[in-house]
């Protein structure tokens, strides 16, 4: 992705320098050769870099030693377990002090050890105010780290732990000497990145391919820092939309059955997947970067582009499902108007996505409160029916297989699109894991619990449709309570609409910046008070305008039949992933995020499981929307393709599509 002066939103990864890596156990004897290698190759690179040596010199000379250790054939695990033991120590590996011409006895006091960062931090405070060249950064910190990423990767870690990397210029400084050590060895793509708030950090690959990575709490606009909004995103729609299932099921012992399972065939593994993957990979999109990491840009830019599609009925059938709320309690009010009161919310919700992802998460917040609360009460009033259930007898008809399970996957779905928001979360590895695991217990339960009170008093399943919660809390909680179901399933419709749009928003917005993609990079611009992509949003908008009146079911189906496919996507990289960081060669001292408990075994046991549901729900659609399906999918599939090798860096594109450093290894 070319560097340009607009504004940029930096990714996040946390512990980016020292990114999990694959560490068998080495011997004793094989310890003690890498660590001797270490310290040789520090000496070589300390001697061979002058004190006042400018940061494209030092990276020079880094890149030179490394490589040359790297050809050592020194295996990668001993270089990691020798690097491990020095990050341990008192002493941090191969420190070079930079400073610039002015401030030589400031790096002879960077040179000695970690130690004595807090010293060199202070005297680049003192030294600041005597330059104004932002050239050279003041005293900084470089190290490097040696590792075996598949097929011999090198990482070069430049850390930058003064205060003046905060300072207007010094990320161009070392965004300028990373891309002309690129240039120099002929690389043809660079991305960079900076973080922590003062911690500035470049991986260079030995396939010379850059990748920037920076902390959730800061973005550069024109040089100027600037704290990022937390987007923590857990929610719940309460228990609106579950209808159509108890009626396409046929049966209610079918329906109440797939309320109980498919959270722990579905919702579970796209929850542990999410919360892995974006606690490794907390980028702008989520589960479109994990793709694109995984395997190349070719397959990033399908699962991107099917995921894109999926996302506009996906997005679309949220003014759908609140307007049958709005039908079932102002049926006659809204009689020919309905189509503008979808509009209304579409715009609505444009408009606080403008205004910023903060506004988003805490309306989030308060709708999920607000549209659970009835719910609740609805299930205290009537928890003293479900005896009944017992000695009910209901009518059955015979099952709608493809909406049966398209709804109800549908409404088990969504936490993937809670790593759109990735890059805009503080602490990921910590929010993540918490997030969904509280979304999926409190989504099951208000689904499940409400339905059991609503066959109490509704047995006809033919009955239940969009908005026969209204119908229900009537029966139990009076006219009150059936005005307070249809006004907060309009609530709910909104709040979902406004969330999802901003998750859909941010994947549009990681195919505008990441290399090789074709997506427009204006897509992705910032609004210059509110930094929010409001190109993005407006344009995803406008899709959104087609399919206002579209039938809520058949929106849910052509939404989960192209999710599908980029599920599967999702999962394969979750085990590819998973492969190249194998937990049973992982070196623990490496603080790198969080991770599911289960092995590799489980990875791939749990993987199946969402995925033959994927095969399941499109078979089923291709079997009763055979014309529509084909014309989806060759549709997108042929647009697409098409796109991606009529783009400008097409050339560029293929000599890197099997490039995914951090989980292939391919270089």
């Amino acid at each position: 992705m070319p560097i340009t002066s607009t504004t940029t939103t930096l990714q996040v990864q946390l512990a980016a320098a020292v990114r999990r890596r694959r560490a068998a156990q080495a011997s004793a004897a094989s310890r003690a050769l890498g660590i001797a290698a270490v310290e040789a190759t520090a000496a070589q690179a300390a001697a061979a870099v002058a004190p006042s040596a400018s940061i494209e010199a030092c990276t020079a000379a880094l890149t030179a030693e490394v490589l040359s250790l790297n050809d050592a054939a020194l295996p990668g695990k001993v270089c990691r377990a020798a690097l491990a033991a020095r990050l341990q120590s008192s002493q941090a590996s191969c420190l070079i002090a930079l400073a610039n011409n002015n401030t030589n006895d400031n790096n002879n006091n960077n040179t000695n050890s970690n130690n004595n960062k807090n010293n060199d931090n202070n005297n680049n405070t003192n030294n600041n105010n005597n330059s104004t060249s932002s050239d050279v950064v003041r005293p900084v910190v470089v190290g490097f780290v040696v590792s075996e990423a598949g097929r011999g990767a090198v990482d070069i870690v430049l850390l930058a732990v003064a205060s003046g990397c905060r300072r207007r210029g010094v990320g161009r400084a070392l965004l300028a000497a990373a891309l002309a050590q690129a240039s120099a060895a002929g690389s043809t793509s660079a991305s960079l990145s900076v973080r922590s708030d003062n911690v500035q950090a470049v991986r260079l690959y030995e396939s010379l391919s850059f990748r920037w990575v920076c902390s959730s709490r800061i973005k550069v606009k024109g040089g100027r820092w600037v704290k990022t909004k937390k987007g923590d995103e857990v929610r719940s729609g309460g228990s609106y939309g579950i209808e159509p299932v108890v009626r396409k099921a046929g049966d209610p012992l079918f329906a109440v059955l797939g309320l109980v399972i498919i959270p722990f065939l579905w919702s579970v593994p796209i929850a542990l997947m999410t919360a892995e993957m974006c606690s490794a990979f907390p980028h702008v999109g989520g589960k479109i970067y994990c793709v694109h990491e995984g395997f190349g840009p070719c397959v990033g830019w399908l699962n991107g582009a099917f995921n894109a599609v999926s996302n506009v009925f996906d997005v679309a059938a949220l003014p759908a499902m609140a307007l049958g709320y709005a039908k079932m309690f102002w049926g006659a009010e809204l009689e020919g108007i309905g189509d503008y009161f979808a509009y209304l919310l579409i715009i609505l919700a444009t408009l606080m996505n403008i205004l910023g992802v903060e506004l988003v998460g805490m309306s989030s917040y308060i709708f999920t409160i607000i549209v659970c609360s009835p719910f609740v009460v609805l299930f205290c009033l009537g928890c003293g029916r479900l005896p009944e259930l017992r000695e009910e007898r209901f009518e059955t008809q015979p099952m709608n297989n493809l909406k049966f399970i398209s709804c109800l996957l549908w409404n088990m779905s969504g936490y993937d699109d809670a790593g759109a928001t990735a890059a805009e979360i503080i602490n990921p590895r910590h929010v993540y894991p918490r997030a969904l695991s509280i979304s999926v217990c409190l989504v099951s339960v208000m689904y499940l619990l409400p339905v059991l009170v609503g066959l109490t008093v509704l047995p006809d399943v033919d009955a239940w449709h969009d908005g026969s919660f209204v119908e229900i809390g009537g029966l139990i909680g009076g006219p009150f309570m059936a005005a307070t179901i249809a006004i907060l399933g309009i609530v709910s419709g909104f709040g979902q609409l406004n969330a999802l749009m901003c998750s859909s928003v941010r994947e549009i917005v990681c195919l505008a910046e990441m290399p090789c993609q074709p997506v427009p990079q204006f897509l992705g611009r910032l609004h210059p008070r509110f930094l929010t992509p409001h190109i993005g949003t407006m344009v995803f908008s406008s899709l959104l305008f087609c399919l206002v009146g579209t039938d809520f079911t058949d929106l849910v189906a052509a939404s989960m039949f192209f999710d599908c496919f980029s599920f599967v996507l999702q999962f394969a990289a979750w085990i590819r992933y998973r492969l190249r960081t194998s937990s049973d060669d992982l070196d623990t001292s490496l603080d790198l995020g969080y991770r599911a408990p289960l092995g590799m075994t489980g990875v791939i046991l749990l993987s199946a499981l969402p995925i033959c549901l994927c095969i399941l729900a499109v078979f089923l659609t291709w079997q009763e929307k055979g014309t529509e399906c084909k014309i989806g999918f060759f549709g997108t599939f042929a647009v697409s393709t098409l796109m991606y090798w009529l783009q400008p860096a097409a050339s560029g594109a293929l000599a890197s599509s099997s490039s995914a450093p951090l989980l292939a290894g391919t270089h």
